[in-house]
């Protein structure tokens, strides 16, 4: 499965099970596509910014939405 094109592949996205440290999934993450990349990458912990925003500022609904979007296995 490739989420964000040319960044995370099903072949590429299995190294983050082997390493031995925790591993944060950052970049591009929104309601969208969260529950997708945490499904392929398994990282243990998130860091989100940009698309929680609107006009620079933390966006409450998109918070929200962020993270009704994340699977309970995950949180």
């Amino acid at each position: 499965m490739n989420i964000w094109p040319n960044k995370i592949t099903g072949a590429n996205a299995g190294v983050s099970r082997q390493l031995t440290i925790p591993l944060f999934l950052a970049g591009g993450l929104t309601a969208t596509n969260v529950a997708d990349a945490v499904a392929v990458v398994q990282p243990f912990g998130l860091d989100l910014c940009s698309g929680v925003r609107t006009n620079d500022n933390l966006d409450i609904v998109k918070l929200r939405a962020f993270f009704a979007a994340i699977p309970n296995e995950a949180a």
